[in-house]
């Protein structure tokens, strides 16, 4: 399927029709499914667009009619235009504005990992905004490294790819099919803790970090599945008052990330 934008007389065309081959390509992009087969992904609002053309090389731009007639467009030299509402039917947000890329997936090979810095270990993450949300914070937490377990709902996840607010694209992912040998092969370099309540739990704000340091968080609704929670060296677990039993898991991440990040930068 040619992704060249359409011209006449050397004008730019724009597409109306729903059932153009392209724009149906578009819309496939919003399942892991086509995801995966086409290893391709959507990024859509202006700074997201812009931030991934730093890194990665766009296999297609998208605008709106609107949106093109009325912007500084030069930064593209093969634009893709669709009218105001075919951009909105390919679009996952309630006001789109207009601008769009499909930006290739990075493969990341948890192989290639430095061994350097802190490490956020995610099992089981299922909601897109905490994952997105998790991702952000750990660039500026400066955990550069971020590995996620089969369970985790998909990294490209049109919705986990706007909550990262382009993390996504300067933070390493690695996804792994099982934590617990992740683990096992990070013992000799890393220190390993897991955010949960348990009996022997410490309070993060008592827990010694070293630099090289592994966080592992857990499913929102169910916490650190046992068998990866028996593979770290300390439980910990943030204090809390009132009538409160949990935190969100991203807030949890963000809280046991930046006492990381208090303590090795003190």
């Amino acid at each position: 399927m040619s992704l060249n934008p359409i011209l006449i007389d050397g004008e730019i065309m724009v597409i109306t029709s729903e059932s153009n081959k392209t724009v149906k390509w578009l819309e496939s992009l919003r399942t892991k499914k086509y995801r995966q087969e086409y290893s391709a992904f959507l990024a859509e609002g202006e700074r997201l667009v812009k931030d991934g053309l730093n890194y990665l090389a766009p296999k297609l731009m998208v605008f709106s009619e609107s949106y093109y007639n009325n912007s500084d467009c030069t930064f593209c030299k093969e634009p893709f235009v669709v009218s105001d509402s075919i951009f909105r039917k390919i679009s996952e947000t309630v006001n789109p504005q207009g601008i769009m890329a499909v930006f290739p997936i990075r493969r990341e090979k948890f192989s290639d990992f430095d061994r350097q810095g802190g490490l956020l270990l995610l099992n089981k993450i299922m909601d897109p905004g905490n994952l997105g949300t998790m991702i952000r914070t750990a660039e500026a937490a400066g955990f550069s490294h971020v590995v996620l377990d089969k369970g985790c709902v998909d990294i490209y996840n049109p919705k986990v790819v706007r909550s990262t607010m382009s993390s996504l694209f300067r933070v390493h992912v690695y996804q792994q099919e099982d934590l617990c040998n992740v683990i096992a092969d990070l013992k000799s370099a890393y220190q390993v803790y897991a955010a949960a309540y348990d009996e022997s739990a410490v309070s993060v704000f008592q827990t010694q970090f070293g630099k090289k340091s592994a966080i592992i968080i857990g499913n929102e609704a169910n916490g650190i599945e046992r068998s990866v929670l028996e593979e770290a060296e300390q439980v910990v677990y943030i204090p809390m008052q009132g009538s409160i039993e949990s935190l969100n898991a991203s807030v949890s991440a963000a809280i046991l990330m930046y006492e990381y990040f208090r303590q090795i930068n003190r």
